[in-house]
């Protein structure tokens, strides 16, 4: 067909924080496959519908459109997408219970994008970019904090662990109370301000000058700390078999990081929160 003709129709509320962009990507992009006669993998599909939403301007992760795509019932999902995109069933303990739900405070992602949502990429890149050059690392072509832990794998074989821990600790030591501004990160750098944009995100300068142009301060230390922490996490829940309890822990220190380094939560989501502890 020439061009195709769509009713759109959908149960998840948009700005909710679940996911609604990445449900409908990944619809559109499964029903145009089907419509084109494409045949493709569950992997495909999944890289496909990652790169789709990208075109909204916001600077996207695949998380959601990979659960989305290659998800099982009744399991949790591990995914990685170094060197690859892979992914493995995880089982949860025993009686543990996922509720959905939704706080009622709408946050148009790509609305504000360059303020919040894709402020947390560049932030993460800055400080992936700062950390390699405060360990003496050579900084070209550092784009993702995963890129410093492979790197400092790679040069002192150490485990992964064991180096997110030490770059987790580093990072909380290297917080400050006010967040860096622009200038401060390219004194670590050691470049000038107006060169950041050229040298370090050439591969998505619309979305991130806008980021640049917008904000006077970047939480680098913060964000990174928090993605760390969280990935230690993670490990720990994939490593040794966890009661309800200790898995519930777990989920509440997530929680508690994502509002307080990553600041991606909100009063209405942590009373939400707040209450669903306490029931």
């Amino acid at each position: 067909p020439s061009h195709i003709e769509v009713v759109i129709s959908g149960n998840v509320p948009s700005g909710a924080g679940l996911s609604s962009s990445s449900a409908l990507v990944v619809a559109s992009t499964l029903a145009t496959f089907a419509i084109y006669g494409v045949d493709v993998t569950r992997n495909d599909l999944a890289l496909a519908a990652i790169e789709g939403e990208r075109y909204v301007g916001t600077l996207s992760g695949g998380m959601d459109q990979s659960a989305s795509i290659l998800g099982r019932a009744n399991m949790a999902l591990n995914i990685e997408f170094v060197p690859r995109l892979e992914s493995k069933p995880v089982k949860l303990p025993e009686g543990v219970v996922f509720v959905v739900c939704n706080c009622l405070k709408k946050k148009e992602k790509a609305v504000d994008a360059s303020l919040y949502y894709n402020k947390r990429v560049v932030e993460c890149r800055l400080a992936a970019l700062c950390i390699a050059k405060s360990k003496g690392m050579e900084v070209e072509g550092v784009k993702t904090l995963r890129n410093v832990v492979d790197v400092i794998i790679e040069k002192e074989g150490k485990s992964m662990a064991d180096v997110i821990k030490e770059l987790a600790e580093f990072c909380k030591d290297s917080s400050t109370s006010i967040a860096p501004t622009l200038v401060d990160v390219a004194e670590i750098l050691n470049v000038k301000p107006d060169d950041i944009l050229e040298l370090y995100f050439s591969d998505r300068k619309v979305q991130c000058e806008a980021v640049l142009k917008d904000s006077k301060n970047f939480d680098i230390w913060k964000r990174s700390q928090h993605v760390f922490e969280e990935s230690s996490r993670v490990q720990g829940v994939l490593s040794a078999p966890l009661d309800g309890p200790a898995f519930g822990k777990v989920m509440n220190d997530s929680h508690s990081s994502c509002a307080g380094l990553f600041d991606c939560s909100c009063e209405e989501l942590d009373k939400l929160v707040g209450i669903c502890r306490d029931a």
